[in-house]
Order: structure tokens, then C-alpha cells, then sequence
């Protein structure tokens, strides 16, 4: 009885489920010879938005570290290098929220423009009446 239920295991994974769990370690893992058919690997960044909520999440916590570190500092715990390497990482942490709200910014001017619209900013009256007069040398 036994032998007969190893031999249905074996069977079945032989034939379906083997081929199955291939199939998806070729696609996820990139053996597949075709790139297109390959899965994209899972990218929680992928919208501005959510790349900018991630930056700002890093930053925080590096943030946090920061003051932590200088309050053992402060203690007599830790040395100043560790106080210097938080605040670095603290740096990086915020450039990094910065370029990812840029991105945002960017990418909803580029919406608008996409969709036809766009801005004019008013100049002031003494700029308008006054007209560039190119001057010969």
C-alpha cells in the first residue's frame, strides 16, 4: 500500500508539479533564455509616491540614530566616530528624501504637460512695458 501512494507522490510531481515549480524558478530567477519572459523582480518603490514615503521613513529612523548616538556620546558610552558615521548616514538619508520628492515633483509636472496643460506666470507691470533692445557693440 505504501509503495503504491510513494509511486502516485512521485508520479505527480513528475509530471505536474515539478514542472510547475521549474517554470516559476526559470521566470523568477532569470534562467529563462528570453529576458521578456522573465517576472520583474518585486519593487515596492515603483510610483514616486511610495518611493518618497520609504525616503521619508529612512530618514526618520536616521534621524533617530543620530540623536541617539549623540545622547551615548553625551553618556560616555560610544566615541565621537560613531556620533560622526549617524549623522552621515542621517545626510544621505535626507539627500535621498530629497531627490525622491523632486522625482514626484517632476513626474507631476511632466503629468500635466502630458495631458495638454501648462502654466504662465505673470509678469510684473514694469516688465512687461519695458521691451529687450538688443545693443550693438
Amino acid at each position: 500500500m505504501e509503495m503504491s501512494s510513494e509511486s502516485n507522490t512521485k508520479r505527480k510531481s513528475s509530471s505536474g508539479g515539478g514542472w510547475c515549480w521549474r517554470r516559476f524558478r526559470s521566470l523568477v530567477c532569470g534562467s529563462e533564455s528570453k529576458p521578456s519572459a522573465r517576472l520583474p523582480l518585486a519593487a515596492p518603490e515603483r510610483r514616486p509616491e511610495d518611493r518618497e514615503i520609504v525616503a521619508h521613513q529612512r530618514a526618520t529612523s536616521a534621524d533617530r540614530a543620530a540623536e541617539l548616538s549623540r545622547k551615548r556620546y553625551g553618556g560616555g558610552f560610544v566615541g565621537y566616530l560613531e556620533v560622526v558615521d549617524a549623522q552621515r548616514t542621517a545626510l544621505g538619508e535626507k539627500r535621498e528624501l530629497v531627490q525622491a520628492r523632486s522625482a514626484r515633483l517632476l513626474a507631476t509636472v511632466q503629468l500635466v504637460q502630458a495631458l495638454g496643460g501648462g502654466w504662465e506666470v505673470p509678469l510684473p507691470e514694469s516688465e512687461v512695458s519695458r521691451e529687450y533692445v538688443p545693443t550693438e557693440p
